[in-house]
């Protein structure tokens, strides 16, 4: 009798700490952390192409881009990202980063490539490379895309135009810039 009524007390005990707890201690709600920018800036390509693979990884999810390609070999690493902006304003926005090394033993490289569907951003890229003495110094176009290629005198950033023809009569454009080095 005497061990039933002492486990009842420390049960009773123990639910009203608990709720002594969650009372005292509960916290007021936390302001929504700012959301994350998921577009790409060209500052941030030309840092990403500095980064070692895991740098660049990290800061991929960071901003929500999913890994959606990973192939390693002793000489290559191919890595592609992908996001998916949903919009109720807008049509949804897609973008991806993709990104290959080459090491061999007496070069590396890197071809860095970054893909948008959103009009108005491919307006912000453009407008920073004209703010920012890139200049065109060619156009062409090859297997269906308009190239146009832009240096600065010391970099070069290569912009590929899409358009793909929907059976419905739609068309989708898709902007890419290229980074190498």
């Amino acid at each position: 009798m005497v061990r039933y009524l002492l486990l009842v007390i420390v049960l009773l005990s123990a639910q009203w700490t608990f709720a002594q707890r969650v009372t005292l201690n509960s916290k007021p709600k936390q302001q929504p952390l700012l959301p994350v920018k998921t577009e790409l800036t060209i500052p941030d390509l030309q840092k990403l192409m500095e980064y070692d693979n895991f740098r660049i990884d990290t800061t991929m999810k960071k901003k929500g881009y999913l890994l959606m390609q990973k192939d390693v070999d002793s000489a290559t690493s191919l890595y592609q990202y992908s996001f998916l902006e949903h919009n109720t304003e807008k049509p949804s926005t897609v973008r991806s980063l993709q990104y290959m090394d080459v090491n061999t033993s007496k070069y590396s490289s890197r071809l860095l490539t970054y893909r948008t569907y959103d009009k108005d951003e491919y307006k912000d890229l453009s407008i920073y490379l004209l703010n920012n003495n890139y200049r065109s110094t060619d156009k062409y176009t090859f297997q269906g895309a308009e190239n146009i290629v832009y240096s600065n005198g010391t970099q070069t950033i290569r912009v590929k135009i899409f358009v793909t023809p929907m059976p419905d009569g739609r068309r989708f454009t898709a902007w890419e810039l290229e980074f190498g080095k």
